[in-house]
């Protein structure tokens, strides 16, 4: 994907930005571990901080726009490309002391 020379200039200021917490977790089998049940138990590791420009989505925007099928609400982040398997690997997200994904 080609990189715009604007969006990464915004994203290195430091007023527009925020800072975003993302935190991966490794699995650990109990003794009473059972495959067709599943019971793993997660353990977060240490968390890794980026910059990124955040912004909320509007509930009804996210009808109109068919990103989901319930009204509530949503963040629209913006940061540099090598992040983004970052975030599809995460076990938790912070974005300013607020849990968003668990």
């Amino acid at each position: 994907m080609k990189s715009i020379k604007f969006i990464n200039d915004l994203i290195e200021k430091a007023e527009v930005t925020t800072k975003i917490t993302i935190y991966f977790a490794t699995p650990s089998y109990p003794e009473d571990y059972d495959k067709y049940e599943k019971n793993l138990t997660y353990t977060n590791l240490n968390p890794l901080s980026i910059k990124g420009y955040v912004r909320e989505i509007s509930p009804e925007s996210l009808v109109w726009r068919q990103m989901g099928l319930q009204e509530m609400g949503a963040k629209e982040i913006i940061c540099k490309e090598k992040y983004k398997d970052w975030f599809k690997k995460a076990n938790k997200i912070v974005i300013d002391d607020t849990i968003i994904l668990l």
